[in-house]
C-alpha cells in the first residue's frame, strides 16, 4: 500500500497548541527514520526533523492547525505531512511512501524581518546584552546577522551563552566563546558570506581585541554589500525559560549593523 506524504524541506512546523507534540525522539540519524516513526504511530500527522540535532518531533495535528516556518539551508530541517491517514490500517504489515509534493525553499541573504532581538548601529565599546527566551520551538537557533558599511565599521562578539533558567549552569551551546576556533568558528554555522565583498569580510576568529573576560578568541565580521549570519540550534523544551546573553562592539559609523535574533 502506498500512502502519500508532503515533503517540506528546509522549515519546521510550529503548532497553535504546542501540547500537539506527544513525541519527540532523540539520536535519530535520518529523516527516513523520523519519517518511519510519525507513519508507525496512527496519532501522527505532520513531524519535524532536524538533522543537526538529531531530532524528530511528532504532531497530532494538521498544518492547517500551526505555521511553517522557513529555516536557514544549513540547519537542513524538513516537515513531513500525512494528508490522509485514513487508509491506514492495522493489518498492514509492508509500507512504502511516496513523496506527493515537495517544496524548496532558498535561504534568503538580506535583512528582511532580523532584529528581533536585538538591533545595533553606530559605534558602541564592549557591552553586555541579556534577553530572557521563552521556547516556541525544540530546535531554536541563536541568530546573529551582521549588515553593510565600510571595512572600518567591524562587529565583535564573544562570550555567547544560552542556559536554562532552571539550570543556570549547563551551557546548552557548544564552542561559545569561540576559544575551541583556529580561523573560523567550530560548531558554528556561517552562511550567505558570498554576499559580502572586500577582504575579510564574511565572519572569522581573532585572537586580539577580544572581550577580557572570555578567554583569547572573538568574532569578528563585516560585510560591504550585503548581509552575512552567524548562528547556532540547541535543545529546548517548549514553554521553557532560557537565558540568551553575550558580549558585543561594534566600530565605526551607522551604515553597518547588528541584528540578533531567535529562529
Amino acid at each position: 500500500m502506498t500512502v502519500p506524504v508532503s515533503v517540506y524541506n528546509y522549515a519546521r512546523f510550529n503548532p497553535f497548541d504546542p501540547s500537539t507534540m506527544f513525541a519527540n525522539f532523540v539520536s535519530i540519524n535520518s529523516e527516513s527514520a523520523c519519517l518511519c516513526e510519525c507513519y508507525n504511530n496512527t496519532l501522527c500527522m505532520t513531524a519535524t526533523y532536524s538533522a543537526i540535532n538529531q531530532t524528530c518531533s511528532l504532531y497530532s495535528v494538521q498544518l492547517n492547525e500551526g505555521q511553517l516556518q522557513v529555516v536557514p539551508i544549513i540547519f537542513n530541517t524538513k516537515v513531513f505531512n500525512f494528508r490522509n491517514r485514513s487508509v491506514i490500517t492495522t493489518t498492514t504489515t509492508t509500507t512504502s511512501t511516496t513523496t506527493s509534493t515537495v517544496t524548496t525553499t532558498t535561504t534568503s541573504c538580506t535583512g528582511q524581518g532580523v532584529g528581533s532581538l536585538l538591533s545595533v548601529s553606530g559605534s558602541i565599546g564592549w557591552t553586555y546584552y541579556s534577553h530572557n527566551y521563552t521556547a516556541t520551538v525544540l530546535a531554536p537557533v541563536l541568530q546573529f546577522a551582521v549588515q553593510g558599511g565600510p571595512a572600518a565599521e567591524t562587529v565583535y562578539l564573544d562570550d555567547v551563552s544560552v542556559v536554562a533558567i532552571s539550570q543556570p549552569t549547563i551551557q546548552l551551546l557548544n564552542n561559545p566563546s569561540f576559544e575551541m576556533s583556529t580561523s573560523s568558528p567550530i560548531d558554528w554555522v556561517m552562511w550567505c558570506t558570498s554576499s559580502c565583498v572586500g577582504g575579510g569580510d564574511g565572519g572569522q576568529i581573532i585572537t586580539s581585541g577580544c572581550h577580557n573576560n572570555s578567554g583569547n578568541n572573538c568574532y569578528t565580521s563585516h560585510c560591504q554589500t550585503g548581509f552575512n549570519f552567524l548562528g547556532q540550534s540547541f535543545s529546548a523544551v517548549v514553554g521553557n525559560i532560557y537565558k540568551i546573553s553575550f558580549w558585543y562592539y561594534k566600530t565605526g559609523g551607522p551604515a553597518g549593523k547588528l541584528y540578533v535574533d531567535m529562529v
